[in-house]
């Protein structure tokens, strides 16, 4: 249903969207002397999206033709792997609708970090990644006084802080989004929606038939352990990022790119960071690899963008 019509055959249309797929349509005004070549090139851009659905780079038209550049090329000839984001929240707890205000989300709890993760690890280009996965884990301890630092420290050893609850993990995956928009108050609205949807049984039937929530999980987990654990699995390589880390990001992902990894989880602190013995557990643990994008600090969510480009790469 979705076509652009341009006044002169020599125009070169913009992107249109059909079935989902990017398609680039250069139409004369003349619709109905064009309705065969439009079925043809649709096809064949169709074919060409499905070969490399996992892209996150646009086409452009060449002469009414959908025509890859040479990066995309290389990119088709080898299978990139899943990337999944891990970000804990310390100051986020276990019933984050208490504190969500899509209204206001530079609160304490900084929703707003949230949110900008989220885009940044799951969209490109206004369109969604199928490959990607961002995964948030809400640890803040119940007893008011207890350090936030400790609740996570103690989290990634396997266990809780006494009388707190099991974290909550929110979970979006890009290969099962269907509707997803670059901006901070939609992504804390969606957000909201899914936690409704996973506390409130009788409104998840209502809202059952609803594709804005689809691919968004919501979860508990006694401990962000058990969570990494359920990812380790052959053929997958941990990254950590850390500002002083000694190994580059670039090249890490070159040679896991060379090992042929099939899943890379890449574990990024908040916009307080992760302290030193979380760090340490992490390696110790999971066989983190320590990575660095410089010496610039950066936020959470340049950082994911940029780790996405490079994965591109």
């Amino acid at each position: 249903q979705a076509i652009t019509c341009c006044s002169t055959s020599n125009v070169e249309a913009p992107c249109v969207c059909l079935c989902g797929l990017r398609v680039c349509v250069a139409l004369t005004a003349a619709m109905s002397m064009q309705a065969l070549p439009l079925l043809s090139l649709c096809r064949g851009a169709i074919a060409v999206s499905m070969a490399n659905s996992e892209s996150g780079l646009p086409f452009r038209c060449k002469s009414g033709r959908p025509v890859a550049t040479g990066h995309l090329r290389q990119t088709w000839r080898r299978a990139a792997p899943e990337r999944i984001f891990v970000v804990p929240f310390p100051r986020i707890s276990h019933r984050p609708l208490l504190a969500l205000d899509a209204s206001n989300l530079s609160v304490w709890e900084r929703f707003d970090t949230l949110c900008r993760c989220i885009v940044a690890a799951v969209m490109t280009s206004r369109r969604v990644r199928r490959n990607s996965r961002f995964i948030a884990a809400f640890t803040k301890p119940h007893a008011v006084d207890a350090p936030l630092t400790h609740a996570l420290e103690e989290s990634l050893e396997g266990r809780r802080l006494c009388e707190t609850p099991p974290h909550m993990l929110v979970d979006i995956r890009g290969s099962e989004v269907q509707l997803m928009y670059a901006e901070e108050r939609w992504v804390a609205a969606t957000l909201s929606k899914a936690l409704v949807r996973y506390e409130d049984p009788k409104q998840a039937k209502v809202w059952a038939g609803s594709a804005r929530t689809d691919g968004w999980h919501i979860s508990r987990c006694e401990s962000l352990k058990d969570t990494l654990q359920d990812f380790i699995e052959e053929d997958t390589r941990v990254l950590l990022l850390q500002e002083d880390a000694s190994q580059d990001a670039q090249r890490e992902l070159e040679l896991l790119r060379e090992a042929g990894a099939r899943r890379v989880v890449i574990i990024v602190g908040d916009h307080m960071g992760l302290s030193p013995k979380a760090c340490s557990s992490l390696i110790s643990k999971f066989g983190a690899r320590p990575v660095s994008l410089g010496s610039v600090p950066l936020l959470s969510s340049q950082c994911i963008t940029i780790l996405n480009y490079l994965f591109d790469q």
